[in-house]
């Protein structure tokens, strides 16, 4: 790693640091859905399943939007 720029290193660790977090804390955000909110357990996991697969999905969406490539029709 020493080839890369030092803002490309800092960069790498904040994300690391950031999907650490997030990964510590999703069980605590369940719980709290739970016991705080009254949310039923089903309803947690589709919401809580279903940002794994749209967070990819946005990720590329600024791609998408500059190069025009994404036809709806």
């Amino acid at each position: 790693m020493s080839r890369f720029p030092a803002a490309v290193i800092r960069l790498l660790f904040s994300s690391f640091v950031f999907v650490m977090g997030r990964a510590v804390a999703l069980p605590f955000m369940a719980l709290y859905l739970y016991e705080h909110l009254g949310i039923d357990q089903q309803t947690i996991g589709w919401v809580l399943g279903g940002v794994f697969f749209l967070l990819p999905c946005s990720a590329c969406m600024p791609v998408i939007w500059q190069t025009g490539s994404a036809r709806i029709c």
